[in-house]
C-alpha cells in the first residue's frame, strides 16, 4: 500500500516544479505587459489587456509565495488561498491574451478561450482523479 503523505523532499521537488511553471508564466505576463504598453497606440482596447495583466501580476507572484508556505513549510497539499490566487492571476491574463489575440482574429480568441477551458478542465479532472486513490483513466 502506498503512502498518500509526501516527503519533505518530495514536497520540495513538487514546490520547484511549481515555481518553475508559474515564475514562467509570470515573466511572460510581464512580457506582453511591457510589450502592450509599447504598443498601445496600435492597439484600439490596449487599455483593456493592460489593466488585465496588471491584476493578474500580484496574484500569480502571491501564488509562488503561497504555494512556497503552504506545501513545502507546511506540508498541506492545498489550501483555498493558493486557489484564490490561482484564479485570480490566471483568468485576467487569459481574458487579456484572448482580447489581445481577437484584435488580429476573433475566430482564433475563441478557440483559445474554447481550448484553455477544454484543457484546464482536462488536467483538473486528472488531478481529482489521481488524488483519489484509483488509478488514473484521464
Amino acid at each position: 500500500m502506498e503512502s498518500d503523505l509526501e516527503s519533505p523532499t518530495e514536497r520540495k521537488e513538487i514546490y520547484e516544479r511549481g515555481v518553475k511553471l508559474a515564475g514562467g508564466y509570470l515573466a511572460f505576463v510581464a512580457a506582453l505587459l511591457v510589450a502592450t504598453v509599447a504598443k498601445s497606440k496600435e492597439y484600439s482596447l490596449a487599455w483593456v489587456v493592460i489593466s488585465l495583466l496588471a491584476v493578474s501580476l500580484p496574484s500569480l507572484f502571491a501564488l509562488i509565495l503561497i504555494d512556497l508556505f503552504v506545501r513545502v513549510k507546511q506540508g498541506r497539499p492545498t489550501n483555498a488561498m493558493r486557489a484564490l490566487a490561482f484564479g485570480l492571476g490566471f483568468s485576467p491574463s487569459l481574458a487579456a491574451i484572448a482580447v489581445l489575440v481577437a484584435h488580429f482574429s476573433v475566430m482564433a480568441a475563441a478557440l483559445f478561450v474554447l481550448l484553455t477551458l477544454y484543457w484546464s478542465l482536462t488536467i483538473f479532472a486528472a488531478a481529482i482523479d489521481g488524488t483519489s486513490g484509483r488509478k488514473s483513466e484521464v
